[in-house]
């Protein structure tokens, strides 16, 4: 999120009315807590302290970090002040991360490295759609900004599924459930990140079929007509969005 304002007048951080004023020359702190000297202006955030702020600036309003990434002043005109949101508190109270994300869209957080996701909102910055994440672990707000998906944001936007993991998720939980499957004699037909097929060969038993030819031949026939039309079985596995394996379904095939 980026906010502009305009030398005395009143305009906004986030939601917090913000007047902007005295731009000039003097002394101001950036983000590494040093001092400068260069163009700077006077903020005040309604129901904060006035701060002095120039290019490269963090201010502190309502729980939001904000940086100053641009100062303008022309002689005679009013000057402009630019802002951008780095990171938003979250109030972790109203926020259960694990089932109120979506990680199908998911990034490291700038603040920790740790996995972000999701929030279901998407807002503009210069113009362009980026997606508003939240941070497992240390609760920071960001916004992120993918080429790839830009496309689509624009054209498309996604459906927000709550809870939904990242397709690498979801495609080590079927690899974990298919591996159950192959110990048991299963071999992999297809699959994709989140599903497979897998198929269980009919085996003829000799042991079958030596107990029906001692029973006087027509066992033999009879394990023999069973096994002709037996059926391969079939198994299909899906990971659902939120994590868990849909119950196996399976019905037989006549091929082979």
């Amino acid at each position: 999120m980026i906010e502009r304002i305009q030398e005395n007048t009143m305009g906004t951080l986030g939601s917090v009315p913000t007047g902007m004023s005295g731009m000039g020359a003097a002394s101001y702190v950036v983000s590494d807590g040093s001092t400068i000297r260069g163009m700077s202006c006077v903020l005040s955030p309604r129901g904060h302290d006035n701060v002095v702020v120039g290019l490269g600036s963090m201010v502190e309003v309502s729980g939001g970090q904000w940086e100053v990434i641009g100062t303008e002043k022309t002689n005679g005109e009013p000057g402009f002040v630019t802002l951008q949101l780095r990171s938003r508190a979250a109030d972790i109270a109203d926020v259960a991360p694990s089932s109120e994300l979506d990680f199908h869209y998911s990034t490291a957080c700038p603040q920790c490295g740790a996995r972000g996701g999701w929030t279901g909102e998407i807002e503009k910055e210069l113009d362009e759609p980026v997606l508003r994440m939240h941070c497992l672990s240390c609760g920071n707000e960001f916004v992120w900004y993918s080429g790839v998906l830009a496309p689509m944001l624009k054209s498309n936007p996604p459906e927000f599924m709550p809870g939904r993991l990242s397709l690498e998720e979801r495609q080590v939980i079927l690899e974990e459930e298919v591996s159950k499957y192959l110990r048991k004699g299963f071999r992999v037909v297809s699959n994709t990140e989140s599903t497979a097929k897998l198929t269980l060969r009919k085996k003829f038993s000799f042991t079958w079929a030596a107990g029906g030819f001692l029973f006087l031949g027509i066992g033999l026939l009879v394990y023999l007509i069973w096994w002709r039309f037996s059926e391969d079985r079939i198994v299909y596995l899906r990971v659902a969005p939120e994590g868990g394996i849909s119950p196996t379904a399976t019905r037989f095939d006549f091929s082979e």
